[in-house]
């Protein structure tokens, strides 16, 4: 199945791209949003179900001096948006009150949460200051919701130009939900087969994705001269596979130049596998540099290549994961890790002395680390 990207607008909005594209950002300072008590622009996002009708929940700041120059909205449609829409299928785009300067005042310099209640026909926006006493509250209809239609929340930033634009970073469209908890309605999503890298035997894995559709992996590809290292077998019990970066414009490439290991004599990797990338297209994996080497973690970046983490490596070693703000987790020897690239690498040991693993890391930097059972 081919999956095709287009870029165009929906009715009324120049900002959002069609089909929807999800795209979650760290929280960041835009339109008219203020720096206070530490809460930036919109963030803490949130969605659930009461009473069997979506319930959404986010934090905004707000500056007195002026109105914002791209607010909070909602997106009601009768299809869910990543399929693309056309001008009949949006019954509703806006937020009444809008979030940033509620009537029948501009508030004051503050950061404000935003509750936003869905019933079968119209939806209730509820604004507390810091969380608590309601600023205000307001319940807008809309005709033609029913148990299909689906509903998301985005800021109108616009994202035109977005390959070279910094100011991307602000860009905010949350994951699509339906209005109602109902179980029959089933999950919409497409099968893209990402292919193999040249010479390979029909076999690739994709172990992670991330929020832009970038997909990191491991394909059995022999043709790449990157990963032609004498791994007497490889380290792994046989010839490791390489790791790969796929997107839909890029298609699989194989990730390199892949660094030397300073050895006597020096050695080159027989392959590897990419197992993590943020949502800026850092990678991070272990490259298998046969039993003289062992496995070692590796980050690549588009700008700067491929280069090696170092004591990310040893029996079982290699990088796992890497968040959006450049920290990255995985094991080193017999400990799991942490590392950034001015602060280096950091021990992640359990108590005990007990072989231990990071398998992941979140933007607020909470880390999955499990025991490994020896």
């Amino acid at each position: 199945m081919f999956c095709i990207l287009l870029v165009a607008t929906l009715p009324g909005r120049a900002e959002l791209r069609n089909p929807y594209i999800v795209e979650v950002n760290s929280p960041q300072l835009f339109g008219d949003s203020q720096n206070v008590d530490g809460h930036l622009g919109l963030e803490n996002y949130s969605a659930s179900y009461s009473g069997g009708y979506l319930h959404i929940y986010f934090t905004t700041t707000h500056g007195a001096c002026c109105f914002a120059s791209y607010p909070v909205e909602l997106l009601v449609s009768d299809v869910d948006p990543r399929l693309g829409l056309s001008g009949g299928d949006v019954r509703y785009q806006g937020l009444s009150p809008n979030v940033n300067n509620w009537d029948p005042v501009n508030p004051p310099t503050d950061w404000y949460s935003v509750d936003i209640q869905f019933s079968g026909s119209a939806y209730t926006a509820t604004v507390r200051a810091r969380g608590g006493a309601i600023w205000h509250e307001q319940t807008t209809a809309i005709a033609g919701m029913s148990g299909s239609t689906w509903v998301a929340l985005y800021n109108a930033y616009p994202v035109s130009g977005c390959s070279t634009d910094p100011d991307c970073v602000y860009s905010m469209a949350f994951t699509p939900m339906p209005l109602t908890s109902n179980a029959g309605i089933v999950p919409v999503y497409s099968l893209t087969d990402l292919g193999e890298l040249p010479g390979g035997s029909d076999n690739s894995r994709a172990f992670a994705i991330n929020n832009v559709g970038t997909v990191v992996g491991q394909s059995d590809g022999t043709a790449d001269a990157d990963y032609t290292g004498g791994c007497g077998g490889g380290s792994g019990g046989g010839r490791a596979g390489n790791p790969f970066i796929w997107t839909a414009a890029g298609g699989m490439q194989a990730l390199g130049p892949t660094p030397t290991l300073d050895t006597t004599p020096p050695l080159t990797p027989c392959g590897g596998a990419a197992l993590g990338t943020s949502d800026h297209g850092e990678v991070v994996g272990r490259l298998d540099y046969g039993f003289a080497g062992g496995f070692q973690s590796f980050i690549w970046t588009a700008g700067s290549g491929m280069q090696l983490i170092p004591g990310g490596g040893g029996l079982g070693g290699g990088a796992t994961d890497i968040n959006n703000t450049g920290q990255v987790v995985g094991r080193g020897g017999a400990s799991a890790f942490r590392w950034t690239e001015i602060g280096g690498l950091e021990s992640l040991e359990i108590p005990g002395g007990q072989v231990s693993h990071a398998n992941a890391i979140n933007s607020l930097a909470s880390i999955s680390t499990v025991p490994v059972i020896t």
